[in-house]
């Protein structure tokens, strides 16, 4: 009897080990009501042959430029979406204060129903690539944040939420691949539970080819470089897509057919993995559209995995067969929606009420060689394996809510195990 307990206590734990988060990034363009993001939610768990989009990403905690909680979390609340909840960290001192006020109120008016729906919460997104040479050098005029602030504000909001119901959520940051391995921002790893890492081969204009046949491979070795100085700390991807339509970026040229390949050669390669918010739902109208529905949501191509994806280990791209040296790749917000979310003065800090037709992550997004950024040598011949945190295995990303999936083929091994032993 203490064999079996103690092995039903076992796979309980192995279960929840093996539980990730699958969703989309979802901008607050406009101030969402709440039965918009209802729509925007139940939209995404109900895509014809991609169940298991359960979760959101979030980039601010405000409805609007007031300090009441997101139209988001009730939306959330309803209809069963797990959220990593983000602040946004560039509008200035009094701008964070206001996403601080935001995220208490929503613990005390939510937090009760909102156990096991809170995957994380992310502090800014991409500030500290917004301050850097590359920016500039591609017209980000957009406000940022140096890691030393930051890392004060990802000290804040860890203490707001001591002793509360959010009091065990994993507090982080997320950021463009080549702002983690950039040296000076050290602070702000240390700072963060986890490492949100924005990566769009897309965008790689300056280290070509980075067509699709690359793609696979570019994110990998960006998803490397990150591994090798995140002391050990969960790497979750928080951003990362293919275009649809858009101009053409170096080599990589937007279509349906090189976006449903992204989709299966790294979506499906990870999405029961590693904890990963697509960029993104729906974006129609945007210069660079990366959505994966039209606007009535339906999806632009077949978005099942069954077979159909292949692992990023064994893509069709070149790199995955010579050495490579990238040292750089970034991306960016638009500048509406950025404006939309740090205002000009710190007084007003957040504003939501971009048009529409502005998408709130990178649909303007450059690419080019931070001179800050150190070159990494990585072996693309090296297979990333379900959890980007470095020595570890897949159990190493588990999150204990219990809005995420569960991975197949792993667990149904355990518990066919598991069975076995239970009937001798």
């Amino acid at each position: 009897m203490h064999v079996t307990s103690t092995l039903v206590a076992l796979a309980a734990t192995f279960s929840s080990a093996m539980a990730v988060y699958k969703g989309f990034n979802y901008d607050a363009a406009g101030g969402k009501s709440e039965s918009e993001w209802e729509t925007e939610f139940k939209a995404a768990q109900g895509l014809a042959g991609a169940p298991g989009f359960t979760s959101a990403r979030l980039y601010t905690m405000r409805q609007g430029d007031g300090t009441d909680p997101i139209a988001a979390v009730p939306a959330a609340i309803k209809t069963k979406t797990s959220l990593l909840l983000g602040l946004w960290a560039s509008g200035g001192a009094a701008g964070f204060a206001g996403e601080l006020t935001a995220l208490k109120s929503t613990i005390t008016q939510y937090g009760k129903d909102l156990k096991g729906l809170v995957a994380g919460i992310s502090v800014g997104n991409e500030d500290l690539y917004r301050i850097t040479d590359t920016a500039t050098a591609h017209g980000n005029t957009d406000a940022g944040l140096d890691p030393t602030t930051l890392a004060g504000y990802i000290s804040q909001v860890k203490d707001a939420i001591k002793n509360t119901a959010f009091a065990d959520i994993k507090v982080g940051h997320v950021d463009t691949w080549t702002a983690w391995v950039n040296g000076t921002n050290k602070k702000v790893i240390d700072a963060s539970d986890f490492l949100g890492v924005n990566a769009f081969p897309y965008w790689e204009s300056d280290h070509p080819p980075n067509d699709i046949s690359h793609a696979s491979g570019l994110f990998k070795d960006a998803i490397s470089q990150v591994q090798s100085i995140a002391q050990g700390k969960e790497l979750w991807y928080t951003e990362t897509g293919f275009p649809a339509a858009g101009k053409v970026s170096g080599t990589a040229v937007p279509s349906v057919a090189n976006a449903k390949l992204y989709w299966d050669q790294v979506g499906c390669a990870n999405f029961d993995k590693v904890n990963v918010w697509w960029y993104t739902l729906n974006d129609q109208g945007a210069a660079v559209s990366f959505g994966v529905t039209d606007s009535s949501y339906k999806p632009l191509f077949d978005l099942s995995c069954g077979g159909g994806g292949t692992s990023s280990s064994s893509t069709t791209s070149s790199s995955s067969t010579t050495s490579s040296s990238v040292s750089s790749s970034t991306t960016s917000h638009s500048s509406s929606t950025i404006s939309s979310l740090s205002s000009s003065t710190e007084s007003s800090a957040s504003s939501t009420t971009s048009s529409a037709s502005s998408s709130e992550a990178s649909t303007s997004s450059t690419s080019a060689e931070d001179t800050s950024t150190p070159t990494v040598t990585v072996d693309t011949t090296s297979t990333i394996t379900s959890t980007p945190v470095t020595s570890a295995s897949p159990t190493s990303t588990a999150v204990t809510a219990g809005a995420g999936s569960v991975s197949g083929s792993l667990g149904a091994s355990f518990a066919a195990a598991l069975m076995a032993i239970l009937a001798i």
